[in-house]
């Protein structure tokens, strides 16, 4: 190297190590998401273990530091009192069956004396009908008898052969008879129709008996029954259970002491962790959105790395805590990252992680950015080539990217089929539980019992949820979860190719988590409690006098409701029903349809399309977003082939009786199934039933 490039490079070689300095400062800055790693924690928040009202501890079978599974029974509160009035009810309910016996009894006999006093009047109104029918026969025939004679004596008293007074008397007799003949047509009728009603209507005073007595006394046995039903509900809860897998933090109650209701006799901390709170500097939190992918390594090198999303991020920048900071006497200021797993993890609460939050180009765009913020304003889909309609009044919708292929695991779907046709979200799994129509191939697992389990990414995990209390389960069509942590699931309730209409097709429940499963809390077969109604209730449900063309593919829980959307039948102006089930609870309790407030709450007119040409379109899936707006997917109400092009529709302000939908999104060629709020803020999820296919599903913006 010559003297003249080694002066070159002791003048410029400090300026070329600033610039390549500062580019890699631009670079390393640069990008949708910070590069660097933050810390975040494993949340470790302890569930308390309390009673729904207060008692006196009776005993306790858990310590510190035990591991406990989900449903474990922890504690037992004192039931002395309650089953002191649960058997005071009971008498009551035995006392009430006894007089409902006494009642019947009562009731037979007086049937039978009815039965032998109608026998008794028969044979009397017959005898008399028979009687005055012989006495009408004879006053006739001797009206005509006379009527002959008194002309003869007529004509001979004319021609002075007889004398006036034999006339006279015959003329008497004559009219006694025409009268008698006149007169018995009339009692004759009457007779006829008492013995006519009296031979339609038997046993009507043993009837009344019934109505009069046994009435009352049912509804009392009623009310009695769901008396104990709650007392007995009430005791269960005095059983106090691990609400999750996890370890004994602490010991709060022991046996003998009191215990309010709410106050905790344990505390509980979870086994797995579902969330990680991340620590994002002021600098750096403005560069993370909700829905960007993150990456998390155990702090210390062991371990495998996890995976998860920025579900939530912290409403205000403060002073970061002092284990988050680099040089903990220096504050930081920052806001927290809620981070969403993809899978479950066991890990200790607390448990610190090195994070980074990763581009990632189909995470959610931020709540409220609407679709045609992504840069997309065509009215079809990316990548499908096939133009949507426009929306009524001429207005495009916004174009939504192209669902995304749901990931079965291979083992899964050779055992199992999977046609997604409803889905929600659990936050408790980080979880969506998915119904589908239909999930084995073979005869042992055909029509088994389970549900599946979508992680918010896309992936089905390789082990179905299975549900205890029923043997099998088919044709589910839809799924809604009660703020209350139970599920509520529902057949189609329709007929079969084959013309038949299986109890497994008819399946109406309410599921509650168990374990690792879920457990039949309560069941009726829906079909079959229509089928009990009259036709004129069946018609005030939108129904045609029978259940024969019914198929329910939508359900939603709103407000303590829940609303059922109906695919079939149309009425003569092309709109389906959607039905209101105001008390559920009752239904599952034994009650009827109409105890339960079941009734038409709205019908309304959807439109969808087979092979480009436009069809009259049937409920697919119901859901009510957080502020009471109704999201409706419709699909073609009676297609069986074609190329389907399905639709999502909004009613802002939805009120019973004639619903005014507005068109969203069409989904050209495929046929939306499920709605489920999503994890995300302000996004939902929907799935794809693609049939013998891979199924598909996608994330939109609620629409407005």
């Amino acid at each position: 190297m010559s003297w003249q490039t080694r002066m070159k490079l002791w003048v410029l070689g400090p300026w070329l190590v600033f610039a390549a300095t500062v580019a890699a400062v631009a670079v390393l800055n640069g990008g949708v998401a910070p590069t660097r790693s933050v810390v975040a924690f494993a949340e470790g928040v302890p569930e308390g273990i309390a009673p729904l009202e207060a008692g006196r501890l009776a005993s306790l079978a858990v310590e510190p530091g035990q591991d406990v599974a989900e449903g474990q029974v922890v504690a037992w509160l004192d039931t002395t009192a309650l089953d002191s009035e649960i058997a005071v009810v009971e008498a009551q309910r035995q006392q009430a069956l006894a007089q409902m016996g006494a009642v019947e009894a009562e009731t037979r006999r007086e049937v039978s004396l009815d039965e032998n006093k109608m026998k008794q009047w028969l044979y009397e109104a017959r005898v008399a009908l028979a009687r005055e029918e012989v006495a009408l026969a004879k006053a006739r025939a001797q009206e005509k008898t006379l009527r002959a004679e008194r002309d003869r004596l007529k004509e001979l008293v004319q021609r002075r052969l007889a004398p006036a007074s034999e006339l006279s008397a015959v003329e008497v007799e004559y009219e006694a008879a025409a009268r008698e003949a006149e007169a018995l047509p009339p009692i004759i009728e009457s007779l006829r129709r008492q013995l006519h009603g009296a031979q339609r209507e038997p046993g009507r005073e043993g009837a009344n008996y019934w109505t009069v007595l046994a009435v009352p006394l049912q509804r009392e046995l009623e009310v009695v029954e769901r008396q104990l039903s709650w007392l007995k509900q009430r005791r269960e809860g005095l059983r106090l259970r691990a609400p999750s897998a996890g370890r004994i933090l602490q010991v709060v109650k022991r046996p003998g002491e009191v215990v309010a209701a709410g106050e905790a006799v344990a505390m509980l901390i979870r086994q797995q962790a579902t969330r990680v709170v991340a620590c994002v500097t002021e600098q750096d939190a403005v560069n993370v959105q909700e829905g960007n992918k993150a990456m998390l390594w155990p702090r210390g090198g062991s371990g495998e790395a996890l995976s998860g999303r920025a579900v939530a991020l912290g409403p205000l920048v403060d002073e970061l805590p002092a284990r988050c900071r680099r040089t903990p006497r220096v504050p930081v200021w920052g806001r927290n990252v809620v981070i969403q797993l993809d899978q479950p993890s066991h890990m200790l609460p607390g448990q610190a992680f090195d994070v980074r939050f990763m581009p990632d180009e189909q995470a959610p765009p931020p709540h409220g950015v609407a679709a045609a913020a992504l840069g997309v304003t065509s009215d079809s889909f990316a990548g499908d080539g096939v133009p949507g309609a426009a929306s009524p009044g001429g207005a495009e919708k916004d174009r939504v990217p192209a669902p995304l292929v749901v990931e079965v695991p291979p083992a899964l779907a050779e055992k199992y089929h999977l046609e997604p046709s409803g889905l929600a979200w659990r936050a408790d799994l980080a979880r969506y539980l998915v119904v589908s129509d239909d999930t084995g191939y073979s005869d042992d697992d055909k029509h088994a019992p389970v549900l599946f389990t979508l992680s918010m990414d896309g992936r089905v995990d390789p082990q179905p949820t299975a549900v205890s209390g029923v043997d099998e389960l088919n044709d589910l069509e839809s799924i809604a979860p009660a703020p209350d942590g139970s599920i509520y699931v529902l057949s189609s309730q329709s007929v079969a190719r084959s013309g038949k209409r299986k109890p497994s097709r008819t399946a109406f429940l309410k599921l509650v988590p168990s374990g690792t499963g879920l457990r039949v809390a309560g069941k009726v077969h829906l079909a079959d409690l229509l089928d009990g109604l009259t036709a004129e209730q069946l018609k005030a449900l939108g129904l045609p006098g029978n259940t024969r063309a019914l198929d329910v593919e939508g359900m939603a829980y709103w407000q303590g409701a829940l609303y059922l959307g109906l695919k079939g039948p149309l009425d003569a102006e092309g709109r389906t029903a959607i039905w209101r089930l105001g008390s559920p609870d009752v239904l599952f309790a034994g009650g009827k349809v109409q105890d339960a407030g079941l009734g038409l709450w709205a019908r309304v007119k959807l439109d969808a399309e087979v092979d480009g040409k436009p069809a009259p379109g049937g409920i697919s899936e119901l859901l009510f977003l957080p502020d009471g707006t109704l999201v409706v997917a419709s699909t073609p109400s009676q297609a069986e082939g074609g190329r389907q092009t399905g639709r999502l529709w909004v009613v802002p302000e939805p009120r019973a009786g004639e619903l005014t939908p507005r068109l969203v999104h069409d989904f050209p060629g495929l046929r939306p199934e499920g709605l489920s709020l999503s994890p995300h803020p302000g996004r939902l999820a929907v799935v794809f039933d693609e049939g013998s296919g891979h199924p598909k599903w996608m994330e939109l913006p609620w629409p407005r």
